[in-house]
C-alpha cells in the first residue's frame, strides 16, 4: 500500500485555489479537485513516468489548472 502524505502548506494551497475558482465560477473548484486526483492517481500508479526535478523528487502536472503536483516515491 502507498502512504501519501499532503504538506499542510500543500493542502491549504489546494483548499485556497479550489475557493478562488468557485468564486468566480461555481464547479470549477470541484474540477480543480478532479484533476489533482487524478494527477495524484498517475504519480502513484506510474511514478517513474513522471518527470524527475531533484534528486527522487518528481513533477505530475495537473492538465486542466497551472499547478503541479510535486512528489518524493519511497523505495
Amino acid at each position: 500500500m502507498t502512504t501519501i502524505i499532503i504538506l499542510p502548506g500543500a493542502e491549504t494551497e489546494l483548499e485556497e485555489a479550489h475557493d478562488y475558482y468557485e468564486e468566480r465560477d461555481p464547479g470549477v473548484g470541484e474540477e480543480l479537485f478532479t484533476d489533482f486526483d487524478e494527477a495524484l492517481r498517475f504519480a502513484i500508479e506510474q511514478p517513474a513516468a513522471c518527470p524527475r526535478i531533484h534528486g527522487r523528487v518528481r513533477k505530475s502536472l495537473l492538465l486542466q489548472f497551472p499547478y503541479v503536483l510535486v512528489f518524493r516515491p519511497e523505495p
